[in-house]
């Protein structure tokens, strides 16, 4: 069977971090293997997904023309990996090895793994002073807290594709879950994790990532908040102020617990000047003496 691409993930400069590059294609394309899945299952199957830095969408629907049996096996692929994300972030469990090699006889997976250790002694006079070898899976996963690990899969196929990526974080012990704001999945490590580095899609914060976001808008309504307040207090009866307060209170305790878009819309909405500065409503007015 001829090799359709290559993939590798690798630390940068030396830190937990990972990057990745599809090779082989027409182009190469670098990626943050921590999003690419869910960025795949959100566009319901097709192979588009952010770059690296989230900067730019790449496509490869054309480049990798599907034949029909393809399609057919990319999709059931697909499948699994939807089902084990979902009961990753549901039981809040990492994807284990064991299962997605449940996966490869099934969907006649193909890759070809070669875990690569990256050893650097400062003694040698060599520069620079790496060398790299390759091990057996078992040996990986007993020595990964002392070495750093590379990863390279041949694939021939695009199912090898996602499945390689899979394999990468069940070895690396990832976890699913959604952020708080886009409802996006994302791969982590620590749950405590709030916001996934995507940008928001929320109108008029678009510039911003998931955590900046959501902090600029509870700055913003916060600021209408005020605004508002300070009106009533001032040119309206004090029930109409306790009723906003008291709804006001009610929306936002909402949004502390969950920042995403429906939220974000109500509070927005609830703020509108137009709903509270009503030309009917009684307001106090200052006597004059005569």
């Amino acid at each position: 069977m001829k090799e359709l691409c290559q993939i590798i993930i690798y630390h940068i400069n030396d830190t937990e971090d990972f990057q990745a590059k599809i090779t082989g294609l027409e182009k190469w394309v670098t990626f943050n293997p921590l999003y690419i899945l869910p960025d795949i299952y959100a566009n319901n199957g097709k192979f588009n997904f952010f770059n690296y830095d989230f900067s730019d969408i790449v496509s490869l629907e054309n480049i990798l023309n599907f034949r029909n049996e393809q399609r057919e096996q990319y999709h059931a692929v697909l499948k699994g990996i939807e089902f084990l994300m979902n009961i990753s972030n549901y039981e809040q469990s990492e994807i284990k090895p064991e299962h997605i090699e449940m996966l490869r006889p099934y969907f006649d997976i193909t890759f070809k793994f070669t875990p690569i250790a990256k050893v650097t002694n400062p003694s040698s006079n060599s520069f620079p002073p790496i060398h790299y070898y390759s091990f057996p899976i078992e040996e990986v996963l007993q020595k990964k807290s002392s070495l750093y690990y590379d990863y390279f899969y041949q694939c021939y196929s695009p199912s090898d594709i996602l499945f390689s990526i899979l394999h990468f974080l069940a070895l690396n012990k990832y976890k699913f879950k959604t952020c708080d704001h886009c409802g996006k999945y994302f791969a982590t490590t620590n749950l405590k994790k709030q916001y996934c580095d995507r940008f928001s899609e929320y109108p008029g914060y678009e510039k911003y990532d998931c955590y900046n976001a959501v902090k600029r808008i509870r700055q913003d309504i916060q600021r209408k908040h005020v605004r508002i307040k300070n009106n009533l207090s001032q040119h309206y009866m004090p029930q109409r102020l306790e009723d906003f307060e008291k709804q006001f209170f009610e929306l936002t305790a909402d949004l502390k617990k969950l920042s995403n878009y429906a939220n974000i819309k109500k509070c927005f909405e609830f703020l509108d000047t137009e709903k509270w500065y009503k030309k009917d409503s009684i307001r106090t007015i200052g006597w004059k003496e005569k």
